[in-house]
């Protein structure tokens, strides 16, 4: 005859131990807020509605009236931010500062 409730009880062991994984891999991501702002190369003035991207996704954001952005990311992963008639600028993400310098685009001449 079977015992269900033995089977029951190794269900429930089985659960327990993938749920205890699944938490140690999140916590491994360690994904955080980041911030910056988006400046001119030449005149230093913010840009506004500059695109910072996650770079191979589609996870992005809009810089504000500020030229700041906030964006969730990893460390090692690259930020591109791009804004038109300007030269896109790739960055890895460093998270021992979570706030970034200010990306300085150049103009296209």
């Amino acid at each position: 005859m079977i015992d269900f409730t033995l089977i029951a009880k190794w269900k429930t062991a089985a659960m327990c131990f993938f749920f205890v994984l699944l938490i140690s891999f999140k916590g491994n991501a360690q994904n955080k807020t980041i911030t910056g702002k988006v400046v001119d190369g030449k005149t230093n003035e913010t840009l506004i509605g500059a695109t910072v991207q996650i770079k191979g996704t589609t996870t992005g954001t809009a810089t504000d009236l500020n030229g700041g952005f906030s964006i969730r990311a990893t460390e090692g992963t690259l930020l591109e931010v791009k804004s038109i008639g300007y030269a896109t600028v790739t960055v890895p993400v460093d998270l021992n500062g979570q706030m970034l310098k200010p990306f300085v685009l150049q103009m296209y001449y």
